[in-house]
């Protein structure tokens, strides 16, 4: 304990972030001088979650002992801040504000300009050749996949593999390189 008052927030992964903090006994002796004692114990403390890049927000109730919380998101790609509040009656009190975060998208990100070349993994041949957009749309057409980046001089070249069931079950499983056509890429 730094007897700091301060909340950090970090992110765990692009759908759950972690905040840790600590008020200073300074800072709640000040809040309890202003407050009371009773009103200090019964006051609600929650987190209040702030979507920066389209302003939302809600709330979470936490446990007046914690000092660290996993929060769970919806919205990857997107910037978030997180107060540290105490509600007394209707008062809204906030004991500090986190650093702002920039959370990392769920997607493999790729320059706009990028070209893919899909290579049959079993033979090592060239499949196709697809725009930043086909490519995606090609992606969501399969279900799980790999990409693997390779350099090969001036030019990036990207190796795919789909699995087209539950690999954990052993059932159903067919793995490997997909033809697609343009025409079943473009959308």
């Amino acid at each position: 304990r730094y007897n700091e008052t301060c909340i950090k927030l970090l992110f765990q992964n692009p759908y759950t972030l972690f905040a840790f903090w600590d008020v200073s006994d300074e800072d709640e002796k000040k809040f309890i001088e202003k407050y009371g004692q009773q009103s200090y114990y019964n006051s609600r403390i929650y987190l209040e979650v702030i979507n920066q890049t389209n302003g939302k927000k809600f709330e979470i109730d936490v446990n007046p002992f914690a000092k660290t919380w996993y929060i769970h998101i919806n919205e990857p790609n997107c910037k978030y801040t997180v107060n540290l509040c105490r509600k007394i009656n209707n008062e809204t009190v906030n004991i500090t504000s986190s650093n702002n975060l920039q959370v990392p998208t769920d997607a493999p990100h790729f320059p706009e300009d990028n070209y893919f070349t899909f290579i049959n993994v079993h033979n090592n041949e060239v499949a196709f050749t697809l725009t930043q957009k086909q490519a995606i749309n090609a992606i969501n057409q399969v279900g799980t996949y790999t990409i693997y980046q390779t350099n090969d001089d001036d030019k990036t070249n990207y190796k795919w593999e789909y699995t087209k069931s539950n690999p954990s079950s052993m059932e159903n499983v067919s793995s490997g390189s997909r033809y697609l056509n343009k025409e079943e890429c473009n959308g």
